[in-house]
């Protein structure tokens, strides 16, 4: 059977490039909207996989995306697998800010979470921490918003 002519063959080629500033290139996880507004929600889980573990795997990241590009509007949404406290500051120094929620123990399969606006495209850095351990902050522990190609050049 011949292909159908929206399946012949063709050919495309890709350019990387490095991005100097914020582009709209992540893909929300929920979208509302009506006639007024659009909102995209972005979910950022803190903790879902160990950084290292016993049998040798590790994920690169305690936040899981490690940075999103979102807009004016949007809101991130942070889900804690633990009792993490995180904490923001600006591109100046990520790994000394204020902290932003505390977040308890909670009970076995609840997720607790913390709401954030985005309200500028202004980059903003995130870290969290583990409540009952002392303050730690490193690329694994940092969280990118609107922070331009080379997210983690800044911890």
């Amino acid at each position: 059977m011949a292909p159908l002519p929206e399946h012949t063959a063709s050919s495309s080629s890709l350019t990387a490039s490095q991005t100097t500033g914020p582009q709209p290139n992540s893909t929300a996880d929920i979208i509302f909207a009506d006639t007024t507004a659009t909102i995209h929600l972005f979910i950022v889980d803190v903790g879902a996989m160990p950084i290292y573990s016993n049998d040798g795997n590790h994920s690169s990241s305690l936040f899981e995306p490690s940075f999103i590009v979102a807009q004016p509007g949007d809101t991130v949404v942070f889900r804690f697998h633990g009792p993490y406290a995180l904490y923001r500051s600006g591109t100046q120094d990520p790994c000394h800010a204020p902290r932003l929620s505390q977040n308890s123990v909670t009970a076995k399969g609840t997720v607790s979470s913390y709401q954030v606006p985005v309200t500028s495209w202004e980059p903003v850095w995130f870290s969290a921490s583990l409540s009952d351990n002392s303050y730690q902050c490193d690329n694994q522990t940092i969280f990118g918003l609107n922070v331009g190609g080379d997210s983690l050049s800044h911890s």
